[in-house]
């Protein structure tokens, strides 16, 4: 009887038993942990939670500018085409844009390439410019020979500042110097009514370089030349006037009542 007792419990105990482990809560899964973490700080009491791992986009690779063709203005077209034709304006028009860079790029030596070819043609602008860039060494290596071959073209082509580059050369120039020849081309530009030759045309008179000395004609230029407010003029014509008698004066005021500028003899 005692033994079956004991049979009787130890089912019940058992029972229960199974019972109690099919009504426990599931337990946690187990953290997964990085290989590289502190086993501690992934596990422990206080740890941070894990923050989301957000890929930061990458930038779309920069392109590089490709080369896109020059496109000119319709001015620098008409004059390219012009020029191109042999038109000696349009090839003065163009020269002066690579001089400056106004709608190309600035080119010193192209400039003079255009000019050149207006020059050729018997362009009295052009031949001047090519004259200036010759004897400054713009686009091209300084000469000043082929400078004066230029202005000469130029001045008898009746240019008023080839004439005056030219009378500059003949007088304070390398090369060939002849103070007669200064004083032809400064007047030639200053009956023009050029101030600067008019200016050295009075000098010249004053000081009776290539010219007879003559006050009344060296105040008569001076005039000319500060009528257009050159203020050196002006200092050298009172300067002189206070020299001249009052016949002399007179002669010089009747001269300036006279004169009047003369076109050019060139084409």
């Amino acid at each position: 009887m005692k033994k079956a007792w004991l049979i009787a419990l130890a089912c019940l105990l058992l029972g229960a038993l199974v019972l109690w482990s099919t009504f426990s809560p599931p337990s946690a899964p187990p953290v997964p942990v990085d290989a590289d973490q502190d086993v501690t700080t992934a596990t422990g009491v206080g740890a941070p939670p894990p923050q989301s791992q957000v890929e930061t986009p990458t930038a779309p690779p920069v392109l590089a500018n490709r080369s896109e063709p020059v496109i000119e203005d319709l001015g620098v077209t008409q004059d390219r085409q012009l020029a191109e034709q042999n038109d000696a304006q349009a090839q003065m028009a163009l020269g002066e844009r690579y001089l400056t860079g106004n709608g190309v790029p600035m080119d010193e030596a192209e400039a003079l390439q255009w000019f050149q070819r207006a020059a050729r043609q018997g362009n009295p602008a052009a031949q001047l410019k090519v004259g200036q860039m010759y004897e400054s060494g713009q686009g091209t290596e300084r000469n000043l020979e082929r400078a004066s071959i230029w202005f000469t073209k130029a001045a008898e082509n009746g240019d008023p500042a080839a004439q005056a580059n030219l009378a500059y050369m003949y007088e304070f120039g390398e090369g060939t110097r002849s103070n007669k020849a200064a004083a032809y081309w400064n007047e030639q530009a200053a009956n023009q009514g050029y101030a600067a030759a008019q200016m050295n045309l009075g000098r010249m008179y004053q000081n009776g370089t290539g010219v007879a000395q003559d006050n009344v004609q060296a105040y008569v230029w001076y005039s000319l030349a500060a009528a257009s407010g050159d203020a050196n003029a002006i200092r050298n014509r009172d300067a002189i006037s206070a020299g001249l008698s009052p016949e002399e004066l007179s002669s010089a005021k009747d001269r300036l009542g006279e004169w009047k500028p003369k076109r050019p003899a060139g084409p």
